[in-house]
This record gives C-alpha cells, structure tokens and sequence, in this order.
C-alpha cells in the first residue's frame, strides 16, 4: 500500500511556468498518481535531513505523505569556508540493505516508501480490523503538517508513528479520526481522506424545538472556520460576506444540506463524503425564524455560541437569539456515526 512517488524531482518544471505562477500538481506522472485512482495506496514522497523535500522527489498534490528517503545534495548545513558540509556525503542517505546481501548508503523515494510500509505494519498490528484504507488515512491523520515542504506534499503532511499508533491503539473506526480537532470547534475532521476515498455513514438528528430549524452542513478549511469564495480567496467568520460564501453551492455538502424534521422526532440521514485533494471540514449551520446560525460566534448576528460538542461526533443546537436564550443546546441534536473508509 506504500509506493515510492518516483525520483523525477530535478526535471519537473511546474513552479517556473507562467512567469511563477505554476499548477504544483500539473505533472502527475506515475507512480505518484496511482494514490488518487487507489484508495488504498499511499504515495511516498522523500524529505532530507532539514525536513526539506530531497532535491529529487517528485513532489505536487499527488503525494499523500513524506518520509525520510536521504539526500547529500540539498542540505544547507555549510561550514566556515561557505561550503556545504554534507553535499556529496553518503551519510547523508540512508543506510539501506543492497541486492548483493550487504548495507550500504542510497537515497531515494524508495528508500521513503519502506518506512511507511513499516508504519502501516505497526499500524495494521495494533488492531485487526483496521483494514488498507483505513491505514492510509492514519497514517495522514497523524502526520504533522510541515510547511517546509512547500506544497510539495498533499497538505505538507510528513509521517509520524508516535500520532499514528496512538490513533491505531484507540481505534474505533471511521469516528476516531473525524472527531480530531473537536476540542477547538463542532466540526468533522475530513483532511485525513484522500481525494481517491470515501466516508460513509449515517447523521441522526433529534429536534426538540418549536422554531422549525433547517440543519445543514458546509466545507471549511480549519478549526476557524475559514471558507473560500469563488476566487479562492479566504473568508473568515466575521467577515461581512461569510454568510453568502458559507452557503454558497461551492460550499455546501451535497446530501447533508437544508434537513427537517418534525418537532419531538428523530431522522436519519445516510452520507457518503468524498475527499478533496486539499482536505476539509464539515461545519454546521442552521436556518430558523430570521436568523442563520454557525459554529463560530463571529459568524452570528448577536456574538453568542449557537452550536456546542456534546460528545464525539455529536453537536447540540441552541436555536433562540440573543443573551436571553435557555443555552441548553438541545434544540437539535446531530450525531455522526461513520461505518467505512471506501
């Protein structure tokens, strides 16, 4: 399920076309595309000793995730006399196993590829349902965002085992990684899925509330609640515009928007999300009387909270305005129960 994302680093072209303004992903030659026909396949990019990316990788929104590959020629350590320390050094590679049944140094995105195979080893060994798929996006759920890749990587993830297995050893599925991040705000976590995979699932929503609320569920880009308009510019709640950008079809997920329900009932709702290349969140919003609520208090007309954690995957409503409201948030109650990564 790991694949080396290829050594052609020094002939792509990308960042020089169009006077800079260049595609990262234009050149999606193989093996770094099989990760977005595949849901069950990491493409392995290389990163050197600075936690740059190795001068030779392949690089672009193709790549799921960057591991150690070696490299003695773009490490920036430089002596007195202005001359790189490591350039040329095979220390600076990795000591490798080699055909002849002996060790010696290479460098390469084969050399990045084999340590995520062990990870998912470990990963797949701490719990037996965690199936191929699922590895992939643990392993990218515990990556830590490196932004000295540059964009080379999808989302500058770079791997690491600690946040890896500790997600493996309290796996209970699908909910252990959508509900990262629920500790700043009520969203679900996406940015681990691949634009190749697929959740699916089931939303119940319970309403006890007399103000006939409209449930939906839009993209953002983080735990801010940050929202691209139809330039790709960023939009932020308190934004005099993010209401119309929020709520924009661009935004706006299919198969969980505008949802109602009869006051005192329950509803279920099945959803099957796709990944995006560039990752995201799910956010509630909600319509009542004159009034659209988010989950940012920035966002809302009176400054207060209107949604709430109530446990994993679970948020509450508070639908009134104002100081004034009960702020019990249970006007609406919506639970995700995700059942497989496809």
């Amino acid at each position: 399920m790991a694949i080396a994302a290829g050594n052609a680093g020094n002939q792509l072209h990308d960042r020089n076309m169009w006077e800079g303004v260049g595609n990262l992903d234009k050149y999606s030659g193989s093996p770094a595309l099989f990760s977005r026909i595949f849901g069950n396949i990491a493409s392995v990019g290389s990163s050197n000793g600075q936690n740059d990316r190795a001068e030779y990788s392949n690089f672009g929104k193709s790549i799921s995730i960057s591991a150690p590959g070696g490299d003695n020629q773009s490490i920036q350590i430089q002596s007195e006399e202005d001359t790189r320390i490591y350039e040329g050094r095979r220390e600076a590679e990795i000591f490798s196993t080699l055909p002849d049944a002996s060790y010696g140094y290479m460098a390469g995105t084969s050399m990045a590829s084999p340590v995520i195979a062990g990870m998912a080893a470990l990963i797949r060994a701490q719990n037996e349902s965690i199936n191929a798929r699922d590895t992939v996006a643990i392993l990218r759920a515990g990556a830590v965002i490196n932004s000295q890749l540059n964009s080379s990587v999808n989302q500058n993830y770079q791997a690491n085992l600690y946040n890896s297995m500790i997600l493996a050893q309290n796996w209970i599925g699908p909910d252990s990684l959508t509900g990262i991040g629920q500790e700043v705000a009520p969203i679900i976590n996406l940015t681990a899925l691949t634009d190749a995979q697929s959740l699916t699932g089931s939303l119940k929503l319970e309403r006890d509330s007399s103000n006939d609320p409209v449930i939906g569920f839009y993209r953002v880009l983080d735990t801010s609640g940050t929202v691209l308009d139809a330039l790709g510019n960023a939009v932020k709640p308190g934004d005099a515009d993010y209401q119309s950008v929020a709520l924009s079809p661009s935004n706006l997920s299919d198969g969980l928007n505008t949802l109602t329900l009869e006051n005192n009932s329950s509803r279920s709702v099945n959803y099957s999300l796709d990944g995006l290349v560039n990752g995201f969140y799910l956010a509630p919003y909600a319509i009542t009387a004159n009034n659209t609520w988010f989950a940012w208090s920035q966002a809302n007309s009176d400054r207060q909270d209107h949604f709430k954690v109530l446990g994993s995957n679970q948020f509450g409503l508070d639908d009134q305005a104002g100081p004034g409201r009960d702020g019990n948030f249970s006007d609406v109650i919506m639970s995700f129960f995700s059942s497989e990564i496809i």
